[in-house]
């Protein structure tokens, strides 16, 4: 505010406010606010944005995951349902490989093909030397890639198994 007693015109004390921020009256002594955000303040909002992103990405990469397994749930499903289908239209009881049900090459999420056994005098599923399966086996052996005949060894627990002829679809530890 310009003061009456001032001894500068309007138009100096005018240009002095839009130049330095400050005022000549005698009882008011301020600095002008710029507009802008200080460097600190603008590192800390992208500090608190980057946390977010982070705690974001872990829980999406387990949504992830667990859409993976009930994908691989849901084609086991399938994959049942097409040999049984198979093996009602051919008179026989279980297709050779997964090719005969147009499903050879067929991959589950980590882009790994599904094994399917339809001779369990081979190599069957095991659990302590007891066979898992009495018909066929057909499981994804994982994320890891790795997979052996008995299902509780380390290797095979990540794999998503067919067990008790059809009864159960999901990871080893819970058949």
């Amino acid at each position: 505010m310009i003061s009456k007693k001032s001894a500068e015109s309007p138009d100096r004390q005018s240009f002095l406010y839009c130049h330095t921020g400050y005022t000549d009256s005698k009882t008011t002594w301020y600095r002008k606010r710029s507009s802008g955000f200080t460097l600190l303040e603008l590192m800390t909002v992208v500090f608190i944005i980057g946390v977010l992103a982070a705690i974001a990405m872990i829980g999406y990469h387990g949504y992830v995951e667990k859409a993976k397994i009930v994908t691989v749930k849901n084609e086991l499903n399938m994959l049942e349902k097409e040999i049984y289908a198979y093996g009602i239209d051919n008179s026989v009881l279980y297709p050779p490989d997964l090719a005969a049900i147009d499903y050879g090459g067929f991959l589950d999420p980590w882009n790994r093909p599904y094994v399917y056994e339809p001779d369990l005098t081979i190599a069957p599923r095991t659990r302590g030397g007891a066979p898992v399966n009495t018909d066929y086996d057909l499981y994804s052996i994982g994320r890891d890639g790795q997979s052996v005949q008995d299902i509780d060894a380390p290797q095979s627990q990540d794999d998503l198994i067919r067990a008790g002829d059809g009864a159960y679809k999901g990871f080893p530890k819970g058949y």
